[in-house]
């Protein structure tokens, strides 16, 4: 990991914007979630299929109209970008093996700042749930870099398709796929698909001379090391049996603070909440349909609230 940054300043600035984004109430705070009283009962742990996995949904005990629909709990995270690998990717080895475990992942840390690590306490909290449905589900997202805890957010590029066999196609933004190696596999290869699950938005936020926060659609290649970022994510349990591992599933990125970046240190280049069918993940909530709008320009803060 590349630390060519000026650390101090960089967690001061990371706990200044955390502090900010506690106070959103468009977006769930993971700490936010576990400090109230009872959280258990706002959320479930259910077993999906298409493909296979445990999600964690909004609770709907004792709404039988939404029994056959569920509604993905996303959470939120900030921290100091440590880590990135993400597209274009090089399409030299075309195996199949490759294609199945190509993935685009962040890592977050803050020098184990008492803030940041009260986070992780939080998201231990929420795969502590997990275990309870699951005996002896593994955490693979947090982990030790040197005296360093960070922690890894990612997701697969294409779905196989004997794993979601239901699952429909997107179109792939241009900005993640420079190369077009993307969509040469989504529309060539039988056997994986690009499809809602797989997509992740990657924005920045922009305040204008009115002070109004608007966030614009940007390339992934923008984010360096150094980077405040806001991180929003899902948590999941995949596998089977003891093997079920839990992730957390990246969904958007936000850049909010590029000042302690040095440019040319040699930075790595190696949603969204959603209502989504029983087995099938169809992110298709308010917030991604204002994600999609910024694909297309920049979303206005003051229009719809806090703005994210």
């Amino acid at each position: 990991m590349d630390t060519k940054y000026d650390a101090e300043k960089a967690v001061q600035a990371f706990e200044a914007r955390r502090k900010i984004e506690l106070a959103n109430e468009r977006i769930t705070h993971v700490s936010r979630l576990t400090e109230k009283e009872g959280w258990e009962d706002w959320v479930e742990v259910l077993k999906l299929e298409n493909p296979s996995c445990w999600h964690m949904v909004k609770a709907t005990v004792g709404n039988r109209e939404a029994q056959d629909m569920v509604e993905e709990y996303q959470l939120h995270i900030q921290g100091i970008l440590e880590d990135k690998r993400v597209p274009p990717i090089r399409g030299e080895n075309n195996s199949q093996k490759k294609k199945q475990h190509l993935r685009q992942s962040v890592t977050l840390g803050a020098f184990n700042s008492t803030k940041f690590m009260e986070d992780v306490d939080h998201i231990l909290d929420v795969v502590a749930l997990f275990a309870r449905h699951v005996p002896g589900i593994q955490q693979t997202a947090i982990r030790q870099v040197g005296e360093k805890t960070v922690v890894e957010v990612g997701n697969r590029i294409f779905m196989p398709k004997h794993e979601a066999p239901m699952m429909q196609g997107v179109e792939v933004d241009q900005l993640l796929d420079e190369n077009g190696y993307i969509t040469l596999v989504s529309r060539t290869d039988p056997g994986f698909v690009y499809g809602d699950e797989n997509v992740v938005y990657y924005g920045e936020e922009k305040t204008e001379a009115d002070g109004v926060r608007r966030i614009i659609n940007i390339s992934q290649q923008k984010f360096h090391v150094g980077n405040i970022v806001d991180v929003g994510f899902t948590v999941m349990g995949i596998g089977k049996g003891r093997e079920t591992k839990a992730r957390l599933i990246l969904r958007n990125m936000t850049l909010l603070n590029a000042t302690h970046t040095q440019v040319g240190t040699g930075c790595c280049d190696k949603k969204t909440d959603g209502k989504v069918w029983l087995g099938m993940v169809e992110r298709k909530s308010k917030e991604s349909i204002e994600d999609r709008e910024r694909r297309a320009g920049a979303y206005d803060e003051k229009e719809a609230g806090t703005g994210r």
